[in-house]
């Protein structure tokens, strides 16, 4: 069942539906967001800073308390957030402080679960290629301010190509290695 998790009601009603299908939840991860503006912080309308926050800290927000209200037996939250709320990024000043908000509310809802057995973490992933973010890469000069802050470049090739199952040896765990051109699966070392 979809839910607009700017809407609390269709939140609650997400995770009511999810418990009463499967009996619990284990595992919630938190994805959504939005970014309806590029410009400066001060430069943003009260009105969109509402919606930014609404998407991406609110709806997280939201959706972990009626989960976590269900975790009865430990669980784990996985909070998405971005390396926009660790660098800012040119543009994207309210998006860039929304993710922030995820981070520290990630490190407060890890620290208050802790004691019932609920794992809180974040990932805050660079810039991938999806609809949201097109207005970063498909313009060549906004692309190449936000890649002058991204250390890691090639990032297109490896999000297109997974990495491959690694060959297992009952007495040497495998290796993975990343290369600067693909994926490679490397054999047990000798």
């Amino acid at each position: 069942h979809p839910a607009h998790v700017g809407r609390e009601d269709e939140i609650q009603r997400l995770v009511d539906t999810t418990h009463e299908k499967f009996g619990r939840i284990d595992l919630l991860v938190n994805n959504a967001g939005t970014n309806p503006t590029m410009s400066m912080l001060l430069d943003t309308s009260v009105e969109v800073w509402d919606k930014i926050f609404a998407l991406n800290v609110r709806g997280y927000f939201l959706m972990s308390k009626f989960a976590v209200a269900q975790m009865t037996d430990g669980g784990a939250i996985v909070n998405i957030s971005s390396t926009a709320g660790i660098r800012p990024m040119p543009g994207l000043g309210v998006y860039s402080v929304s993710k922030a908000a995820v981070i520290h509310l990630t490190k407060t809802m890890a620290f208050e679960l802790a004691s019932r057995k609920i794992r809180v973490n974040a990932i805050a992933p660079g810039l991938i290629k999806t609809k949201l973010s097109s207005a970063l890469w498909e313009n060549e000069a906004i692309y190449s301010e936000v890649m002058k802050h991204t250390p890691w470049i090639g990032w297109e090739t490896r999000r297109r190509s997974p990495p491959p199952p690694a060959t297992c040896s009952p007495t040497k765990p495998p290796t993975l290695q990343a290369t600067p051109s693909s994926w490679t699966a490397a054999q047990p070392s000798e």
